[in-house]
């Protein structure tokens, strides 16, 4: 059987796109977070149960002009399992997978920001500093820089 040059490339790029696949998924692994801990700022968590004044302590933080805290959301704990699941992925394909899922997320728009631009700012992310929590860093600078410069990112 004879393929035609076209067809015959196609397949072997097929086939190579496949074991790289493979190869990553024993050999490729981004960290959560790496050793030198260079992220812009030291992260907090607001923690609470129902109806315990959560909603007003973020109120009262965010009036802060140096200071985003996005809105309640769900995100964290499913883009980590998300990072963990797919990082044999190659990078650029593993930050597709997290920002869209906060993009995708229902309550995203509520935090009032575009990652379109950070997001080729996360892809340029030197080897060593690609992990889970330079991704979220960037986001987060996201957030504040549109809370000081709202026009920042608009597309």
């Amino acid at each position: 059987m004879q393929f035609k040059n076209s067809e015959h490339h196609s397949i072997l790029y097929k086939q190579y796109d496949r074991m790289q696949l493979l190869r990553n998924l024993f050999s490729l692994r981004y960290p959560i977070a790496n050793k030198d801990n260079n992220i812009s700022c030291t992260p907090f968590f607001i923690i609470g149960s129902g109806r315990s004044g959560n909603i007003l302590l973020r109120a009262v933080l965010v009036s802060h002009p140096k200071l985003a805290i996005p809105p309640e959301s769900y995100v964290l704990p499913r883009t980590v399992r998300i990072f963990q699941a797919y990082n044999f992925l190659p990078w650029k394909e593993l930050v597709k997978l997290i920002v869209g899922e906060f993009e995708s997320n229902q309550d995203f728009y509520t935090w009032g920001i575009n990652l379109h631009g950070v997001y080729d700012r996360i892809l340029s992310l030197d080897k060593d500093d690609r992990t889970l929590a330079n991704i979220i860093d960037k986001i987060g600078t996201c957030s504040i820089t549109c809370r000081i410069n709202p026009c920042f990112f608009q597309d």
